[in-house]
């Protein structure tokens, strides 16, 4: 990197000075001088400006917009989805109702101790699915009145940061630059290529499992974590049938070992279908639904594997961790650019 920031600040002096004695010894120095000032001030001009941006409408970005707005900031910010976040969209929130549906399920099966008849009670994905979404977009609608109220910008689409000597991001065409600039795009789901695992396109991941419009008859679910382990029980408890894959003996490894191993057997207990020392290696479609092929591994004998194909099956969940949301921000150049301003102004 040392060599690189060098490397362009010998170019940049060179065209510097080669520029210099281009303009200062050509009689139309006055005229291109004027041009390049007027350019200056077009551009200024196309560029909104504000004392604080935020990119990114979840829950970190929303109250520090709001809280710079209560302080006097003139504030606006920016956000490619839905406002609220991942909590507010497709997190916490209608995980827990989809929890709390699953809460009810069990409770059927202990009514008729306690003399209520529950034999005809018949449960209705789309009904939840229907009722879940409005109370989400309900929300949605209380952040952007939150924002309005405080006098709070909201700009519609994907910020990438420019070249601009000053930090600038673009949206759709509009340059947007700030005295103070929060990221705060939180983050997306990891995902595995079709490289890596062939067929794991076919499957979602936490994010496609509230856009599933029915109850999936066959459900995979691939990790060990909290996400996995909760779509897992959801899925099972309201009437699919559900194998979780795991690579080593047991769920929520980092938790508190207690917590890890009871819960491990819980999920057991409760019917769900444990692959342990397992992970998917690959996942066809075929007429019945999507082929998933799993190897395990037997802890004891390192070259001894066994090959499995669980069939039939209608959702595929990948559950294998969370990544941050910063693809396509541009934020390497930006660091680059900065960077080699530093070094610049060290004489470096």
């Amino acid at each position: 990197m040392a060599i690189f920031l060098s490397q362009l600040t010998l170019t940049k002096a060179w065209t510097w000075f080669s520029a210099r004695k281009v303009i200062f010894s050509s009689p139309r120095r006055h005229e291109l001088i004027r041009r390049g000032m007027a350019s200056d001030r077009a551009s200024a001009a196309e560029t909104t400006r504000f004392d604080f941006l935020v990119i990114g409408g979840g829950s970190g970005g929303l109250a520090g917009a709001r809280r710079a707005a209560e302080l006097g900031a003139n504030t606006a910010v920016i956000e490619s989805h839905k406002l609220g976040g991942t909590c507010v969209n497709v997190g916490c929130v209608p995980k827990k109702v989809m929890w709390n549906a699953a809460v009810h399920a069990e409770y059927l099966h202990d009514h008729s101790d306690y003399g209520f008849a529950s034999e005809n009670a018949q449960f209705s994905w789309e009904t939840l699915k229907a009722k879940r979404d409005a109370y989400v977009s309900h929300l949605n609608r209380i952040y952007r009145n939150n924002l309005d109220k405080a006098k709070i910008q909201t700009i519609q689409g994907y910020a990438r940061f420019t070249d601009d000597p000053e930090p600038t991001v673009e949206v759709n065409g509009r340059k947007v630059t700030a005295a103070h600039i929060l990221i705060a795009t939180g983050g997306q789901p990891s995902v595995l290529s079709d490289d890596e695992v062939p067929g794991a396109s076919l499957g979602i991941t936490s994010d496609g499992f509230f856009e599933l419009e029915t109850l999936p008859k066959r459900s995979v679910i691939v990790g060990a974590g909290y996400i996995a382990v909760e779509m897992a029980g959801i899925l099972a408890t309201l009437g699919s049938k559900t194998s979780l894959v795991i690579r080593q003996t047991g769920v929520l490894r980092n938790f508190d070992a207690f917590i890890s191993a009871n819960c491990t057997k819980e999920l057991q207990n409760n019917g769900i279908d444990l692959w342990k020392n397992s992970q998917v290696k690959s996942v066809s479609k075929t007429d019945k639904g999507l082929e998933v092929t799993i190897v395990t591994k037997d802890p004891e004998k390192k070259n001894d594997e066994k090959i499995s194909t669980i069939e039939e099956v209608e959702c595929l969940l990948w559950a294998i961790g969370r990544q941050p949301n910063t693809s396509g921000l541009n934020i390497g150049s930006m660091v680059t650019m900065y960077t080699y301003s530093a070094y610049e102004e060290l004489g470096l």
